[in-house]
Formats: C-alpha cells, structure tokens, sequence
C-alpha cells in the first residue's frame, strides 16, 4: 500500500507544473492509482466502518493538490454533491490519501465538524479553472473550520455529506 504511494509521489514531484496543470488527469489515472484505490489494506478499514462488503465506485477519482494552482483548489463542497440527491441518505464514505505530508500552508484538506449530521446541499458549479462543484458561501460556517495536517502515511476518511474543501 505504502510502497506504491512513495513511486507514484515522486513522478508527481517531478512535473513542471505546466505540465501538470494540463495533464493532471491522464498522470495520476494509471495503474498505480488504481491500485492504490483498491488495497486490501483500504478496501479492509473500510468493511469494517460499514460493517459489510465494500463496492468501490468504478470512476474513482485522483486529484492532486499542488500548491499555488488555483486548478487544484477544491471549494466547500460535499461529495454527495456529486453523487445525486439519493445518495444522501446512503451510507458512502469516501477517502482521501495525501501523496505528501501536508498542511495549512501547502494546501491540506478544511472540514467543519459536525456537518455530518446536516442534510444534502444544492450544489453549483464554480466559475473558476477546476470546474468543481461548489456549496453557497451562505450555508457554510468557516468560522469552526478544521485543517487535517497529514503525513504521508494518513488517510481521512469521511461520510460523502461532510462539509469539505481542499486549500
């Protein structure tokens, strides 16, 4: 599982970020990925949270952040969002592995604590470089805002109607 991590970080490392601002996709949707998305060691954190079988959804993405590229900057959102009103009230969790140690500075993962527990937003689409969805400013509460400082080593895993974005 590590391993695999630590060969895939350093090809991340070594583009320019022009071309990793145009490639970004088609460099990080190999096999390595791939396989790092279905791990036994991930697939098996993962059976247990839910209790059961784990169906991992076969488009899986892989977003790098790379610092100071507004390409990479994911705004509030909840990934829900993305899956469809229904998926709401289902059990999804889903997973966020950093390929380096990050933090505030660099560019890690901001969760508000507690937005579990509140419904499935209308979401829209940014009007910025990277297209993602987007919560209304109004809904969301910075002002209890987490940043997650990882290690390579760590993994967040989160419920899909968990208030997030990616700096």
């Amino acid at each position: 599982f590590f391993s695999s991590r630590r060969r895939h970080t350093r090809s991340l490392c070594d583009c320019s970020s022009d071309v990793c601002s145009s490639d970004l996709r088609k460099l990080v949707g190999g096999r390595e990925v791939f396989d790092l998305h279905h791990s036994p060691g991930l697939v098996d954190v993962v059976g247990e949270l839910i209790g059961g079988d784990v169906i991992g959804h076969p488009v899986y993405n892989a977003r790098p952040k790379l610092p100071n590229q507004q390409l990479t900057v994911v705004p509030w959102h909840q990934d829900s969002g993305y899956f469809g009103e229904k998926s709401a009230t289902s059990l999804i969790l889903t997973c966020w592995i950093p390929l380096v140690p990050v933090h505030a500075e660099n560019g890690c993962m901001q969760v508000i604590p507690g937005t579990h527990r509140t419904p499935l937003y209308k979401h829209t689409l940014e009007n910025r470089e990277g297209q993602f969805l987007e919560l209304d400013p109004a809904v969301v509460d910075e002002s209890d805002r987490k940043s997650t400082r990882l290690n390579s080593s760590h993994t967040v895993i989160s419920y899909a109607v968990f208030c997030l974005k990616k700096k």
